[in-house]
């Protein structure tokens, strides 16, 4: 199995798997081995080794998943400073043939346990387990959905063609259901629609996706924050470039609006919806404005701190409440540039950066990769003034972590709060882009247009990312 397509499954997995912890299954102990305890790191022990109970066993399989899956290299090898998890592949070997062992293993038991043999690639033995508690007599619509849910989710994340035919078949089946499993149908569909994404087949994406969508006038109102997720912009990448795609992105958008809109019956039972309502709506707004920007022209990125690269001489225009010191940089000058729009607080952002550096040297001339900041009024548990934490900001990506991409950083003044304290004013970046979860990655052209988005960091976002980077490219050759 590809090593990307496990590091995807790993992700759907790690959920599932979470919630075994604790759960009582009568299986045969296996001996506890050192060094790597619970917390997959080494430890000093004296005690005898003893049997591990299920729970444990568990716990350690979902170790497995979020600590080790994701540290694999492309060619599948562990990352040298892995070293210690390297010992966690063949003993998740282990832990799961001893679970295999188990005769008694309840029908509930059965979707997570299922969902880590397709993780570990034993298709024909995760069908049969899926299978199995289908079969359970005495099953709700709900459990149904669930464990097709389940199937299909999985299933889609190895994105191989016998997988894919599993996961439709089982997502057929989840579609035939009635009752309430409109949240498990549009989740399934947007793993599927993911899955074609990755593998570049844009009528099939978007085909998933608005069924996604058809559902999601069944979900509760409650649950709807589920469906302000990154399934929108992904969309509305899709059909930006298909004809009367704009119409079509206009249309969701005011779709999603209405649905995240609490009812006067909703209102009347309980003001505490109307703002949600409003909170959902705020979110949404956000991706609404960035997937606006697709085909338009840029805004300038304003910053009044440039960590390895000049700052520029133009002021910012059209922007209200900046520093003296702010500068924009202007979008327009026949280069092409990947902006990266993290922040200090978001581990992934941090993760990105090493391959924005790779990237960054190696793209021809007339491309650049930036990474654009912000301040976030505090450094731990320190208050800071705007210039401190810009000060920190520095020491940290330049001279521990070494980046050498170009830096943008927004430090912004602090306004007075509600509340007699302060908080640091808004970034003109992340209102003009529309961020409203990072890493988010967006491409422009020479001209200043946006020509792509991705939000969150993978292998096939990156993948994507350096073929819209050579098309551009070689677009501009042609020009």
């Amino acid at each position: 199995m590809d090593t990307h397509a496990l590091s995807r499954m790993a992700r759907h997995i790690a959920g599932i798997v979470v919630m075994m912890t604790g759960t009582v299954i009568a299986t045969s102990p296996i001996q506890a081995q050192s060094p790597v305890e619970a917390t997959g790191g080494p430890v000093a022990s004296t005690s005898p080794a003893r049997p591990l109970t299920a729970a444990e066993i568990e716990r350690r399989l979902y170790i497995f998943w979020r600590g080790f899956l994701p540290t694999l290299t492309d060619d599948g090898r562990v990352a040298p400073r892995d070293s210690v998890q390297a010992i966690l592949l063949p003993r998740a070997h282990q832990w799961l043939a001893e679970l295999k062992k188990n005769t008694k293993m309840s029908s509930m038991q059965r979707d997570p346990y299922a969902a880590l043999l397709a993780g570990m690639g034993e298709t024909g033995d995760a069908q049969r387990e899926f299978e199995a508690r289908l079969a359970t007599k005495g099953l709700s619509t709900e459990e149904r959905g669930y464990t097709l849910y389940i199937a299909s989710t999985v299933f889609a994340g190895p994105e191989t063609p016998e997988a894919l035919a599993i996961a439709r078949k089982y997502l057929a089946q989840l579609d035939a259901l009635p009752g309430d499993v409109a949240t498990w149908k549009y989740s399934a569909h947007v793993a599927m629609a993911n899955a074609y994404y990755d593998l570049g087949k844009t009528a099939d994406a978007i085909a998933q996706f608005e069924q996604a969508f058809a559902a999601i006038p069944q979900i509760p109102f409650e649950d709807r924050i589920k469906i302000v997720d990154d399934a929108f912009v992904t969309y509305a990448v899709l059909v930006a470039g298909q004809p009367n795609g704009r119409a079509k992105i206009d249309a969701t958008g005011k779709r999603f609006l209405a649905f995240l809109t609490p009812s006067a019956s909703l209102v009347a039972r309980d003001s505490n919806f109307l703002q949600l309502g409003r909170n959902y709506q705020m979110f949404m707004q956000y991706k609404i404005t960035q997937v606006s920007r697709l085909g338009e022209a840029a805004p300038a990125i304003v910053a009044n701190h440039w960590f390895n690269v000049a700052a520029p001489s133009a002021a910012p225009q059209g922007v209200d409440s900046v520093p003296a010191d702010a500068r924009a940089l202007r979008l327009d000058d026949g280069t092409i540039r990947l902006l990266e729009f993290g922040e200090y607080g978001c581990h992934a952002c941090v993760e990105a950066l090493p391959v924005m550096d790779e990237l960054r040297d190696s793209v021809p001339p007339g491309v650049q990769v930036w990474y654009v900041t912000k301040t976030e009024g505090s450094w731990g548990i320190t208050q800071c003034t705007p210039a401190e934490e810009a000060a920190h900001l520095r020491t940290f990506y330049v001279d521990n972590e070494h980046r050498r991409l170009p830096i943008a950083v927004w430090a912004g003044p602090r306004d007075v709060a509600i509340d007699d304290g302060s908080t640091p004013r808004q970034s003109p970046n992340v209102k003009a882009y529309g961020i409203s979860s990072t890493p988010t990655f967006v491409l422009i052209d020479g001209h200043g247009i946006v020509r792509h988005l991705e939000v969150g960091l993978s292998s096939d976002a990156m993948s994507r990312i350096k073929k819209r980077i050579a098309y551009l490219v070689a677009e501009a050759n042609h020009a």
